[in-house]
């Protein structure tokens, strides 16, 4: 049940939520929130959340941030029509207020630029499937920026994958960008209702991600 799945997370610190659609399985992934700031307390230090999820579902998610959670989260959503301004805000947030990020899949390879002055962050959008090295020589990809700007140094990253089998293809830069988030979470929730694989490579690298010095 979802109090065990919520025990579950703080227990093994990475697991796999395979349920069925609207089985709830976003409910203990919220309350872990809580039960992980509670764990950090007496140290000082702050729970940073990240959830990765399709554009589809991110207005859902939005709405579980605002009625699951006892307290209002103080989040930000980055889609890639908004990610250079949403980075210039973390990057203004110099006092650590914003505590959750929810960034879409189709967001996370996209180049932002390596500055976070406001003014300077605007780009023309016609040059978001660009490589990098043919736009301004100075941008990064907004996961790095992210991680730049969002995570702190004395904070516990706690890191939420809904619709996981949208990264299940090693090569592609989605995956691989969603893969430095991992490798760097501390807590790592990974979940989704989807009937997969069809080949055992299919699971490769969410297995990899759940255990990366064995796979």
């Amino acid at each position: 049940d979802q109090e065990e799945a919520t025990t579950q997370i703080l227990e093994k610190k990475k697991l796999i939520i395979r349920d069925a659609p609207g089985t709830g399985k976003s409910a203990p992934a919220l309350k872990a929130i809580y039960a992980l700031e509670q764990l950090v307390a007496v140290a000082g230090e702050k729970v940073k959340t990240i959830i990765t999820a399709p554009n589809f579902v991110v207005s859902a998610w939005e709405s579980k941030l605002d009625s699951y959670t006892t307290e209002p989260r103080n989040y930000i959503t980055i889609k890639s029509s908004n990610r250079h301004e949403a980075v210039a805000a973390l990057a203004s947030d110099t006092d650590g207020t914003i505590d959750t990020v929810i960034m879409t899949y189709d967001a996370i390879f996209r180049p932002v630029s390596g500055s976070v002055v406001a003014d300077t962050v605007l780009h023309e959008e016609t040059s978001i499937d660009k490589p990098l090295d043919m736009q301004n020589g100075h941008n990064i990809t907004l996961v790095d920026a992210v991680i730049n700007t969002f995570l702190e140094e004395n904070s516990l990253f706690y890191l939420i994958g809904d619709e996981i089998h949208h990264t299940n293809h090693p090569a592609a830069v989605r995956s691989q960008a969603f893969r430095k988030l991992a490798l760097l979470a501390d807590y790592f929730v990974a979940m989704t209702g989807t009937l997969f694989p069809n080949y055992l490579d299919d699971i490769y690298e969410l297995i990899s991600l759940m255990d990366n010095e064995n796979f």
